[in-house]
C-alpha cells in the first residue's frame, strides 16, 4: 500500500499533477494506492456562501 499526500492548498495544481504521474507508475506496478488531500483553511472558508 502506498499513501500519496497532497498537502498543497491547490487541489488541482502542479503538486497534484506530479502525484498523478507517480500514482500511474505505482498502479502499473501493481501497488494499492491511497490518496490524502486535506483542503486548506482558506479553501474551506472561501467556499462558504457570502453573508
Amino acid at each position: 500500500m502506498i499513501y500519496f499526500i497532497n498537502g498543497s492548498p491547490r487541489t488541482n495544481g502542479n503538486t497534484a499533477a506530479l502525484l498523478d504521474k507517480a500514482m500511474e507508475g505505482a498502479k502499473a506496478a501493481g501497488a494499492f494506492l491511497w490518496t490524502v488531500a486535506p483542503r486548506s483553511r482558506w479553501e474551506r472558508e472561501s467556499r462558504k456562501d457570502p453573508a
